[in-house]
């Protein structure tokens, strides 16, 4: 069995301005504000992924971007470590759980209880 990593993408706001992250089956991967995370066993199916997503590369050579922002997107060159890959996961947890129960007085007691799992 092939081991799956994570590889991040970070939209850089090229020409001030950031355009719509591509959707993702859950099992491709997930988007966390500007970040879009692709599961891949290597970074070159990771870019392949992310290409056929939208994600461009080279977007300054190729007159897409802006030369003096940079370009949008950047290929990806190793997969991120499990730990910054667990914050950002939590981080889109407890968003979804305040949303969850911004109007449940006992929001409390949902807290502690596992609505999914993170295996490594």
């Amino acid at each position: 069995m092939t081991k799956t990593e994570t590889f991040r993408y970070h939209q850089n706001n090229s020409g001030g301005f950031v355009v719509d992250a591509p959707t993702l089956n859950a099992s491709e991967g997930y988007v966390e504000g500007f970040d879009i995370y692709i599961y891949a066993s290597s970074k070159d199916e990771a870019n392949r992924i992310a290409e056929s997503k939208g994600i461009y590369f080279d977007g300054v050579r190729k007159g897409r971007d802006c030369e003096c922002c940079g370009d949008r997107w950047y290929m990806a060159w190793y997969p991120e470590p499990a730990s910054e890959v667990q914050l950002a996961y939590e981080e889109i947890m407890d968003t979804q759980r305040n949303e969850d129960h911004k109007d449940d007085e006992d929001w409390m007691d949902d807290w502690n209880s596992p609505s999914s799992h993170w295996h490594y």
